[in-house]
């Protein structure tokens, strides 16, 4: 069944907007205490009917029962909310029928088997879906496998290294290791943006420490003369030097300036970080658009701590690309 997503400011930021609290979507990384999760293909049980219940679900093993109300809580592995991108006729029963989901309850009947009316449910991506495409060069489809053994199904940023890998925007650091939680240096975070916008030839670099032979310098020249990055001073680049989070937003919020990708943001999901004070001022406005617009986040973002001066991680410099296009698809 194809279907067409929508995306919003709120389902990229933990749901502000839909459920008014900052750790909604968290609910799989920070379960309830007391509470159990369980992963499994789940059907529709049709003969099911009971008071308030939109409609009930049990796994294939016959061990639980879901009952599943117009308050529960589903979403797609990468944050967007099914209910949201439903269309026309189409039912949440009809989505989640014959799907492998991970389902987060707190308690169950003494029924055999069990029930319970979920916490959440995550829905896990099992085909390829196809995105509408209405923009160009940025036409690149989600989709593919990975070598890599350090990069599981479960972690949050397994989408965005498939599909970074099979379009040849990221590679890993071996044949078999793609280093989620290694660190970006400067020359890699532009060569990055440079494959993305098409691997352009822009010339050779004029920063003196960046050589005109080197798998970065091309890359380098094409972010210096489009006003993506600029030099720590007119003769220097610092190609090995590790980014941080707030100089990767501000890099990246240039390049979605330069590209002229237009990403409305609004008032209401303006985010309030608890380490504000932390942020430089002229990196104040790119951290700001970049978490406001679905862009950037992290596991433990979720606390909405921008943590500007840490390092910034292949992981995360990953799901920066991979919302970075879907959300220009959506413009």
């Amino acid at each position: 069944m194809k279907k067409r997503f929508v995306f919003t400011v709120a389902m990229m930021i933990a749901g502000v907007i839909v459920f008014g609290s900052v750790g909604a979507l968290a609910i799989d990384y920070n379960v309830p205490d007391g509470s159990s999760t369980k992963t499994a293909r789940f059907f529709v049980m049709d003969d099911y009917d009971a008071p308030g219940v939109e409609f009930s679900m049990i796994s294939d093993d016959d061990e639980l029962v879901i009952h599943v109300n117009e308050d529960t809580i589903v979403y797609f592995e990468d944050f967007i909310m099914v209910r949201d991108v439903l269309e026309g006729d189409q039912t949440l029963a009809e989505v989640l029928n014959d799907r492998r989901m991970t389902v987060t309850y707190a308690i169950t009947t003494r029924s055999i088997p069990p029930q319970t009316s979920p916490i959440s449910i995550k829905v896990w991506y099992e085909q390829i879906v196809t995105l509408p495409i209405d923009i160009d060069p940025i036409d690149i489809q989600p989709g593919g496998s990975i070598p890599f053994g350090d990069v599981s199904e479960v972690d949050w940023f397994h989408n965005a290294v498939v599909w970074c890998y099979n379009n040849d925007i990221m590679a890993g650091i071996s044949p078999t290791e793609f280093a989620p939680q290694g660190e970006m240096t400067r020359a890699m975070l532009v060569t990055v943006l440079w494959r993305y916008a098409g691997s352009a030839n822009s010339g050779n670099p004029t920063f003196g420490d960046v050589a005109n032979n080197t798998w970065y310098s091309t890359a380098v020249a094409w972010a210096a003369t489009n006003g993506i990055v600029s030099g720590f001073d007119a003769n220097t680049f610092g190609p090995n030097v590790n980014v941080t989070r707030e100089q990767m937003y501000t890099i990246l919020h240039r390049y979605v300036e330069f590209a002229g990708i237009n990403i409305p943001i609004e008032e209401e999901t303006r985010v309030q970080f608890a380490d504000a004070n932390r942020i430089s001022e002229w990196a104040s406005e790119s951290v700001r658009f970049m978490f406001d617009a679905g862009i950037m986040f992290r596991e433990h973002d979720m606390d909405f701590n921008a943590r500007p001066q840490e390092n910034a991680i292949r992981g995360e410099i990953a799901t920066a690309m991979y919302f970075l296009n879907r959300r220009a698809l959506s413009q």
